[in-house]
């Protein structure tokens, strides 16, 4: 064989042993990016499969808790109730027969007064626990009704104001939360910011509602905002946002002063008056 054949035997065999080496060494040609495309879909379908199951399990609890609450009003303004007004007949009647012990009535006119204030709780513990009119598709009256018992109940100024065809925008399941994210606020205006006023208002434009709660407290330091997060009031009210298909957001002032916002998407774009 010639010098010029073995040459080129010799580069024949170094290619080859060189391709086998690559090979052995685990380089392989680039993925089709059809199919990185197609992996990619595949998962993000399955993500969104397990964002409405979980969607899906905190409407059915939030379901069970309102049921379970609805089912403890009940029983109480039937048992409690029918034993309140029991007593407040049998401190009636020995009130009268101790008519020649005026020392007497006055200990039986405190106890009454005892068992007015008793009452008037648990009615309002009640109407906490399951709002009536909610319950009678009438969302404007039971915002109303809840901005009045608060303001009563805390001596706090408030307001409430629902803007025309707001309310007869939201499906009942959206109205009940947000009445629950109401209900929740106040509370929280009470408990935590030391608030002497507050506004609720219900808005709408062409394709969302609006509800707003601002009160002129102490406000919500980052801290605490954190720190709710794992708890039961600003998670909570996050939470029941969510679950009406909007969004949750807060504003709070450094000088004071806080407003929550739960911005809900309309199912279709309803023109306004």
């Amino acid at each position: 064989m010639s010098s010029s054949g073995v040459g080129q035997d010799r580069v024949l065999r170094h290619r080859s042993d060189n391709r086998r080496r690559y090979g052995r060494t685990g380089i392989s040609a680039a993925p089709d990016p059809a199919l990185v495309v197609l992996e990619l879909e595949r998962e993000r379908a399955h993500r969104r499969v397990l964002e409405e199951q979980i969607a899906s399990l905190s409407r059915r609890r939030a379901d069970i808790q309102d049921e379970e609450r609805w089912r403890i009003g009940r029983d109480i303004h039937d048992r409690l109730g029918q034993q309140m007004t029991a007593l407040r007949m049998r401190l009636e009647l020995l009130y009268t027969q101790c008519g020649s012990s005026p020392a007497v009535q006055g200990q039986i006119a405190k106890a009454q007064d005892l068992v007015q204030a008793v009452d008037r709780g648990l009615d309002e513990f009640v109407a906490r626990l399951r709002p009536a009119a909610l319950h009678a598709n009438d969302f404007t009256v039971a915002l109303s009704a809840l901005v009045e018992r608060a303001s009563q109940q805390f001596g706090i100024a408030a307001e409430c104001a629902v803007f025309s065809g707001a309310a007869q925008a939201l499906s009942a399941e959206v109205a009940a939360n947000l009445y629950a994210i109401t209900q929740e606020a106040l509370h929280n205006v009470v408990k935590h910011a030391r608030a002497t006023s507050v506004c609720v208002s219900l808005n709408r434009s062409v394709d969302r509602a609006v509800l707003s709660i601002e009160d002129d407290g102490c406000g919500i330091q980052p801290s605490e905002d954190v720190r709710c997060r794992s708890g039961f009031g600003l998670a909570t009210m996050r939470e029941r946002a969510t679950l009406a298909g909007g969004d949750f957001e807060i504003e709070s002032a450094a000088s004071g002063g806080t407003t929550i916002y739960v911005r809900i998407p309309l199912a279709a774009r309803i023109p306004l008056l």
